[in-house]
């Protein structure tokens, strides 16, 4: 087996020791390919609360709108939708 084959192998196991995760595979068992969830470092986590304050916005100016029996107001929320889409493409 080369150095390249045993590193996409390794991989492959997802932390699972290869031994194990190989005779499983060999079995027809099912196999846990769920990777591991990355931890969110704290800048990633502001971005999210501000997208949060945002969608937050529109569901009060929607809300608001409804009780008083006016439409919605279309423009606000496009307005919104946009800063959400730049905030969005901000973490990319």
């Amino acid at each position: 087996m080369s150095e390249i084959e045993k590193a996409q192998i390794t991989e492959n196991a997802n932390g699972s020791k290869v031994a194990v995760w190989l005779r499983e595979l060999a079995l027809g068992n099912k196999l846990n390919s769920k990777k591991p969830i990355p931890k969110a470092g704290p800048a990633l986590v502001r971005e999210f609360a501000k997208i949060g304050n945002k969608i937050n916005q529109i569901a009060r100016l929607a809300n608001e709108d409804k009780k008083s029996g006016f439409d919605f107001n279309t423009f606000a929320v496009l307005q919104q939708l946009r800063a959400i889409e730049h905030d969005l493409e901000s973490l990319k």
